[in-house]
C-alpha cells in the first residue's frame, strides 16, 4: 500500500499541467480559508469546504493524464496507476484537506462560539460530498459524461443542504455533531469513499479511457 502511494507521488511530477494545477490548487485553498472565516464571522454556513472537491481532484487528474502514454500502457504498473494508486492518492489528499478544514473550523469556533451548532454538521456533509467525489473519480476517466451527469445533481443537493437554514443541518442529518464527532465521522466516510473508488475502478479497469476526461491537448494523442 505504501509503495503504491509512493509510486503515485513520484509519478505526479511527470503528469500534464502539474505546475498549473499546483498554482490553481493554492488559489482555491486560500479562497477556501477566506470563505470559512467569512462564514464563521457572519453566522452563515457558506459552502466553503466544497472548494476542496476541486483541490482533491487535481492531483488525480494529473495522474490519469499519464495513462494515455505508450510507456505507461506497456508498463507492468498500468493497472495500479488506474486503480490502487489513484485511490490512495485521492484518499491521502482528501484527508489532509479535510483535517485542515476541521482545524480552521475549530479555530473559528473558538473565535465565534455561535457557529458551533452548525459547524460539525457542515463538516460531516462536506466529508460525504468528498466521498461521493471519490466514487465519481473511479469511473469518470472511463465514462466521463455519464458519471458527470450523475455527480452534478448530488453536488447541487449537498450545496443546497449546506446553506438552508443558515447552515443548520439538523433537519437534514437528524443529528447535531460536535467538532470531534464530525472529524471521526468524516474520516470514516473518506475511508468508505476510498475503498469504493478502488473496488469500482477494478470493475471498469478494462474499459478504454474516455477522451472527454482529458485536457484538449491530450485528446489528440488518444
Amino acid at each position: 500500500m505504501m509503495n503504491d502511494w509512493k509510486l503515485g507521488m513520484k509519478m505526479l511530477r511527470y503528469g500534464y499541467g502539474i505546475k498549473m494545477y499546483c498554482i490553481l490548487g493554492g488559489i482555491v485553498i486560500v479562497l477556501n480559508i477566506a470563505a470559512i472565516i467569512l462564514g464563521g464571522t457572519t453566522g452563515n454556513a457558506i459552502p466553503s469546504g466544497y472548494m476542496l472537491l476541486v483541490v482533491g481532484m487535481l492531483p488525480v487528474q494529473v495522474l490519469f493524464s499519464l495513462n494515455i502514454t505508450g510507456m505507461v500502457q506497456a508498463s507492468p504498473c498500468k493497472k495500479k496507476l488506474q486503480t490502487s494508486v489513484p485511490a490512495l492518492l485521492n484518499f491521502s489528499i482528501m484527508t489532509v484537506m479535510y483535517l485542515c478544514e476541521a482545524l480552521v473550523c475549530g479555530i473559528m469556533i473558538l473565535v465565534n462560539p455561535q457557529c458551533r451548532e452548525w459547524m460539525g454538521n457542515t463538516l460531516v456533509l462536506m466529508a460525504g460530498l468528498l466521498a461521493v467525489t471519490m466514487l465519481y473519480m473511479s469511473v469518470a476517466y472511463k465514462y466521463f459524461v455519464v458519471s458527470s451527469l450523475c455527480l452534478i445533481p448530488i453536488i447541487c443537493i449537498g450545496l443546497t443542504g449546506g446553506i438552508i437554514g443558515d447552515g443548520r443541518l439538523t433537519d437534514l442529518l437528524k443529528t447535531d455533531f460536535s467538532l470531534g464527532q464530525a472529524v471521526l465521522a468524516g474520516l470514516a466516510l473518506l475511508i468508505v469513499g476510498a475503498l469504493g473508488q478502488y473496488f469500482i475502478s477494478l470493475l471498469v479497469y478494462k474499459a478504454p479511457m474516455d477522451k472527454m476526461s482529458q485536457a484538449a491537448p491530450l485528446r489528440k494523442l488518444m
